[in-house]
């Protein structure tokens, strides 16, 4: 599903900021480019974004799905869980932390 214009606003939005040293920025943006491809296959992805700090001290995925439900259910997917485990033994071992929040549009420009 691609969201149109007048659907934005229904979105939930996922936002995944993750602080990480510069040496270690590129492996963790590799390991989020592998989650990517397993959330597009999820019911409710609509899209996902990922941005790198020019600094390289933080990685932000930007997601959004169709509904907060979709996103909770992705997260607790069997099939998420097993490929994200390279990615949270990369945070286990301390090389990067992060903070995820979700978001509902207020406004748009």
């Amino acid at each position: 599903m691609v969201a149109t214009k007048t659907d934005d606003a229904t979105l939930c939005t996922a936002i995944v900021r993750f602080e990480v040293g510069p040496d270690d920025q590129s492996e963790l943006i590799d390991l989020c480019q592998q989650n990517l491809s397993v959330f597009k296959a999820q019911p409710g992805f609509v899209s996902g974004t990922l941005l790198r700090s020019s600094d390289g001290s933080a990685v932000v995925n930007y997601l959004r799905w169709r509904s907060e439900a979709d996103h909770l259910a992705c997260m607790n997917s069997p099939d998420v869980a097993a490929r994200g485990k390279a990615l949270v033994d990369f945070l286990e071992a301390g090389r990067a932390t992060l903070e995820v929040k979700t978001y509902e549009m207020v406004a748009s420009i």
